[in-house]
């Protein structure tokens, strides 16, 4: 599913690396310290790896973005390598359940880094889960199961592989959020003329190098062009590969099933016949004349001849440049055999292809196993204004997006480009991503990237013949950032060809995602934003994927049977790849909530004054909603909770005399986007406090910090002697506050604020409390809290002349001014972020260059608000309008 051109970039990149290396073990031999290089190679020293050292500065994941030869990669143990099933079908799924969805380890560069559970690897024509990469191993070891890609692999498969992996390093652990698998450049490619063909392997040969189309031989039925099965001369269910008689030395690296990967140029497919269309059952070397042929009723009906025209005078000479006839069209003095354009065209010997591949071995030596091949020398379109038509994504980058952190300058990924070629220059395209939801739907999003986007109409007019590019350099709405992006010919019937490749679309998963960098050098580096991207947020649903848009309509249509396992389902990456794990704003039709609650404390068990932590965390969904509450057993005493809802509520152990259990209850869900979950328990053990433990105390203000100018504020002490005493609070105040006694034990205290100018920094004021026990007054507690008091004015300037939107960049810049000193400003858009289903905020940070006073934001790829409103932590808050410009 990857393009050809964006492939070879890859491999380029590839091929650098690898020179280096070579370069590098060069300089080595000079030296009397060369150590010949180890086989297989040593694995990492400790799975997982322990911890890197990151600065206290670096308050926020980094991002990592690295490729190299892939050393060493590991499956998880749990779930594990599903069990061999020569047949999976939803009938009999893959065991044990979720197996496919294992994680695992890999190496790369020296650096360890943990593969989540649910990722999909994007291999060059299939996307893979992480456990299907070691799975399909056709050597597979299922006691101690390998890629056979990595250097440490016991059993390494020929040539070296390169892997790409995007991600962040969250509390010093590389953890993968995209992962993509590329051969090496320097066994991965051949380029030259065809000499003949082994037609029953599928095999050409180029340049003396022997290349078989990497095709697994599949049972279909053929279609019509609706997808209904077609019943004609020639239909019925075929066991053969898409392209070729149908062979796999690897199905990882398989050609794509649904778009032409093998192809000419403006992408038309292309194949290889079964057996040799010549009455002499040669090889093709004999020549292309017509007078060579079997009849057309005798040659492989899925790959004719007849599509591949020769000039109608002598019938000796292949026609290189040509556009087919209409389905159906009669045949004319010009044209006396009628082309099909539901059929690939068969390649012949003197053509010029590109391959691209990986090195494999057999009984006959070496070859090249090919995943993608494209001629140059021969130029197809179909005809003007007619289905079918093809089309192909060629190159493809897309940028990310991302809230820029004011404290981590950043530029937004915003860079977008989708390159490709049409069989139908007199048609336009449309351009747009594929989403996938937690269903495993697949939908071309609306409205599209670009309409009805030209397509070069080559000499003597501009360009190249059925090239179009929509480079997007005016920026526009990508957002959220997809696995697949799409291209369509504007109007045509989309639909499967007679060996059941998809015509009309094209759908390339991305290979090249932009996420935001640095845009001030000497910055610490940013996140790479992963919670934006929905696939790994909500996941990409059951398993098996369906292959494109049509073959999913088709399903959800009923046309074709579901091909899903009951039993594994792809969800959100875990763990996920950032600080925070991000809630899902999709679940699943057949989901079922389940609560988990645990806690912890230091000590445990816990005693009095001891702060104890509910965790729902280990539940499913990992991100609730969570509802708690706490069951009265008895005499049991109440505590109060710092929170019902959230995924981590706190409260402090109650003084007992005898050891107690004390009971929560947590119910995950909703009911609307997730559903309730049964309640499940969570037992809390308190024990009576040790000797001498002092009193535990703690502060609240009312109202809660920060507070106006000149406002009356109460503090209050609450606290435990594990004693079994009584407590007296003492405090102590910043200067010039007068505190106001509210209780006679000293527990309550009242003051009124100062009142602070307006242009006035905000105040913080801290308190300390003591608190002593009646019975042991030589054990005490303390406790601080800080009340910030805000001036009596805090003005924010903000109107639609600094709050302007460029629709050709779909970019928001906002710029307020507010010169309260030691202030954060936060703008939020009254328009929701559909990665997150809540509305687009950010911190403001200070206008670069830094000016007193002025802040700015930047929202890339957003559609445009209606209202922006500014809020200070001083007080302040202004809405504006916004001036839309070019």
């Amino acid at each position: 599913m990857r393009g050809f051109e964006q492939v070879r970039k890859n491999m380029k990149v590839a091929g650098i690396m690898l020179l280096l290396l070579l370069v590098s073990a060069m300089g080595s031999s000079l030296s009397a310290q060369e150590i010949a290089t180890p086989l297989p190679w040593p694995t990492p020293a400790a799975v997982p790896p322990p911890s890197a050292i990151v600065p206290a500065s670096q308050t926020v994941p980094v991002a990592f973005d690295v490729t190299g030869m892939l050393q060493y990669a590991s499956l998880d143990p749990n779930p594990g390598l599903c069990v061999f099933n020569p047949s999976p079908s939803p009938a009999n799924p893959p065991l044990p359940a979720q197996c496919k969805t294992t994680g695992g380890w890999l190496e790369v560069g020296d650096v360890v880094i943990k593969v989540p559970a649910n990722v999909v690897v994007v291999f060059p024509n299939t996307l893979l889960t992480w456990e299907e990469a070691f799975e399909l191993n056709p050597f597979i070891n299922g006691a101690a199961p390998e890629t056979g890609l990595a250097m440490a692999d016991t059993a390494p498969l020929p040539g070296s592989y390169i892997v790409h992996v995007q991600g962040n390093m969250v509390n010093g652990q590389y953890i993968a959020g995209l992962v993509f698998f590329t051969q090496v450049i320097g066994d991965a490619g051949v380029q030259g003329f065809i000499e003949k063909f082994d037609y029953a392997n599928g095999i050409m040969y180029v340049s003396g190098q022997r290349v078989q189309i990497n095709d697994p031989k599949l049972t279909f039925t053929v279609s019509n062009p609706d997808g209904s099965p077609f019943l004609g001369a020639g239909g019925g269910t075929l066991t053969k590969g898409r392209y070729s008689a149908g062979q796999s030395n690897d199905p990882r690296f398989a050609v794509d099933q649904n778009n032409p990967t093998v192809r000419s140029q403006s992408g038309y497919p292309m194949c290889i016949p079964q057996f040799s269309p010549y009455v002499d059952g040669s090889d093709g070397s004999k020549g292309a004349a017509l007078a060579l042929l079997l009849p057309d009723a005798a040659q492989d009906p899925q790959c004719p001849e007849k599509n591949r025209p020769r000039d109608s005078v002598t019938g000796t000479t292949l026609l290189n440049l040509f556009t087919m006839n209409a389905p159906g069209a009669p045949a004319t003095p010009e044209n006396p055999i009628p082309q099909d354009p539901y059929l690939e065209v068969p390649f012949e010997v003197g053509d010029f292809v590109s391959v691209l591949g990986s090195m494999g071995f057999d009984a006959n030596g070496p070859f090249y196993s090919a995943t993608q091949i494209m001629t140059t020398s021969v130029g197809i379109r179909t005809a003007p204004q007619t289905d079918p038509g093809y089309v192909l994504v060629e190159v493809l980058v897309q940028g990310t997006g991302g809230v820029p952190n004011p404290f981590f300058p950043q530029e937004a990924g915003v860079r977008t480009r989708v390159e490709g070629f049409s069989t139908d220059p007199f048609r336009a395209v449309d351009v747009s991503a594929i989403d996938q939801d937690c269903n495993g739907n697949l939908i071309f999003r609306e409205p599209a990237w670009t309409s009805n986007f030209p397509v070069e109409p080559g000499p003597p007019g501009i360009g190249v013949i059925g090239r179009w590019r929509a480079r997007f350099p005016q920026g526009g709405d990508f957002l959220p950032a997809t696995q697949n992006v799409g291209a369509r010919i504007s109007g045509a019937i989309i639909g499967k060809q007679k060996n059941g490749l998809t015509f009309g679309e094209y759908q390339l998963p991305e290979a090249t995602f932009i996420f935001p960098e640095n845009i001030t050098p000497g910055t610490p580096p940013p996140s790479g934003n992963f919670s934006d991207l929905t696939f790994l947020v909500n996941g990409l649903g059951p398993l098996p994927m369906v292959s494109d848009v049509f073959d999913s309509f088709q399903v959800q249509l009923g046309a074709q049977p579901s091909p899903f396992y009951g039993n594994q389902q792809l969800g959100q990456l875990l763990p996920f790849p950032d600080a925070t794990t991000p809630a899902p704003t999709c679940i699943p039709g057949t989901f079922t909530s389940v609560a988990l609650p645990t806690y912890t404390s230091n000590p445990n068990p816990a005693y009095a004054g001891v702060t104890v932590t509910l965790d729902g965390t280990g539940s499913t969904p990992p991100t609730g909603p969570f509802n708690w509450i706490q069951v009265i057993n008895g005499s049991d005493p109440t505590v109060t909770l710092s929170s019902l809802t959230a995924a981590k509520p706190t409260f402090v152990a109650p003084l007992v005399t005898l050891p107690q259990t004390l009971t929560f209850s947590l119910t995950v869900g909703d009911g609307v986007l997730v559903p309730f979950s049964t309640a499940a328990t969570v037992l809390v053990p308190i024990v009576p406090p040790p000797a001498n433990a002092p009193p535990v105390v703690a502060i609240t203000s009312t109202p809660a910090s920060p507070v106006p100018s000149a406002a009356a504020v109460t503090l209050t002490a609450t606290g435990i002697d594990p004693a079994g005493g009584t407590l007296t609070y003492t405090w102590v105040a910043p200067a010039g506050v007068v505190l106001v006694p509210g209780a006679p034990d000293g527990s309550i205290q009242t003051f009124i604020a100062p009142s602070l100018p307006a242009l006035s920094a905000p105040l913080p004021l801290t308190f300390t409390v003591t608190a002593t026990s009646s019975v042991a007054p030589n054990l005490t507690g303390t406790a601080t809290i800080t009340v910030v008091v805000n001036p009596v004015s805090d003005f924010i300037l903000i109107n639609a002349t600094g709050v302007v939107y460029r629709t050709r960049k779909a970019r928001l810049v906002v710029t307020a001014t507010d010169f309260t000193p030691n202030i954060t400003l936060t703008c939020t858009l009254d328009i929701l972020n559909p990665a997150t289903g809540l509305q687009y905020t950010g911190l403001m940070g200070p206008k670069i260059p830094a000016a007193p006073g002025i802040f700015t934001i930047t929202f890339s790829n957003v559609p445009p608000p209606n209202l922006v409103t500014v809020t200070s932590t001083a007080g302040g808050v202004a809405t504006s309008g916004i001036t839309v410009l070019r």
